[in-house]
């Protein structure tokens, strides 16, 4: 690892270790993650992701406005099974691990259109919110390269094509089950610059060169290269580092020697980004207090801090990213969400070919 990468682990390992011991993580047997509280309920948030910084900056939010906020916690499979039903749990706000996610929310008639200030006054730009404002980007990440410079050259992970070649000549590249993954978010953005048959083509070889196919927890995934199963990854790109930087002394010492690096299309020279979304359910009980939650999100010292809790950039205009991540070769594209949402629904038929 490049010297730069060496002193982004350093810096922010203490923080990791000490934040790690009270990450209450998502669990289903948890469904209220907020500490006892008289004060009556007047908010629900529904997410998949929840660390002690997003606990933190609620108690924060909550203070603020001398409130009570419950928080639902789900797997991201839990969380599309609930929208392919109906079936969600009360909330107010969702936040979603993918822009794919989002899209099936409003698909699905869920949600309502919301435009808070952050918006109005041009902190958020454009190409981070849905043309008709039913969601928002609130960071970016992007499917990510990760591999052992003794199995393979880094041109080989640098590019979408590369990674297929390597897979080809038998390169073991290892990729979390897709409920972990914003795989279709890649195949959106690939069907959107390069057209369909690229999409597809580029689809089926990575799910056909996926070593044991596309399965386990991207933790699990990063384990077994570290016991020399795989040669690389492919997976989001924050998993990567929290993996690097969850407290093991050999995770951190793999973040050493291994690679990280961000591919792009060939012909176009373009990375496909992601987002971790917020939208407004449309049933909401208390709108404003969730426009002043999703406004308070986006304010600059929040957005860093979610920058550093998540790996992952801020969509916040002048919000800093969280230093680990200027080290990376590379940084998500941008492509407009509205592009890649238009291309979402052709990708969920490529993916299920």
């Amino acid at each position: 690892m490049f010297p730069s990468l060496r002193y982004g682990l350093l810096c922010v390992l203490t923080a990791l270790l000490f934040s790690a011991c009270t990450d209450p993580g998502p669990t289903n047997d948890r469904p209220n993650v907020n500490p006892p509280d008289n004060r009556p309920v007047t908010m629900r948030i529904l997410t998949t992701s929840w660390l002690a910084q997003d606990q933190t900056l609620l108690t924060e939010f909550e203070a603020r406005y001398n409130t009570n906020i419950e928080v639902t916690v789900l797997t991201p499979a839990e969380l599309r099974r609930a929208i392919a039903t109906g079936q969600l749990p009360t909330a107010e706000v969702i936040l979603t691990p993918t822009l794919e996610d989002a899209v099936a929310l409003r698909a699905g008639d869920h949600l309502q259109p919301f435009f808070v200030d952050a918006f109005m006054d041009g902190n958020v730009a454009d190409r981070y919110q849905d043309r008709e404002g039913y969601y928002s980007g609130l960071t970016r990440y992007t499917m990510t390269a990760v591999y052992n410079p003794n199995a393979l050259a880094e041109g080989e992970v640098t590019s979408y094509r590369g990674l297929l070649d390597a897979g080809q000549r038998g390169v073991r590249i290892g990729i979390p089950a897709e409920e972990h993954l914003g795989l279709t978010g890649t195949v959106a953005g690939l069907h959107a610059v390069l057209g369909e048959p690229a999409a597809r083509l580029w689809n089926q070889g990575i799910r056909q060169y996926a070593t044991g196919g596309m399965r386990g927890t991207p933790t699990a995934t990063m384990d077994a290269m570290l016991r020399g199963e795989l040669d690389a990854a492919f997976m989001n790109s924050g998993d990567i580092i929290r993996w690097f930087l969850d407290g093991n002394q050999d995770h951190y010492k793999a973040g050493e020697l291994w690679r990280v690096r961000v591919p792009k299309t060939t012909a176009s020279d373009d990375n496909i980004p992601n987002f971790r979304c917020i939208t407004l359910r449309k049933d909401a009980g208390n709108r404003n207090l969730a426009m002043a939650y999703i406004d308070y999100l986006y304010e600059i010292p929040v957005q860093q801090r979610l920058s550093d809790a998540y790996f992952e950039w801020p969509c916040r205009t002048f919000a800093e990213t969280n230093d680990y991540l200027h080290a990376f070769k590379g940084a998500p594209g941008r492509i407009p969400m509205n592009t890649l949402e238009d291309h979402v629904a052709a990708a969920r038929v490529l993916m299920e070919e």
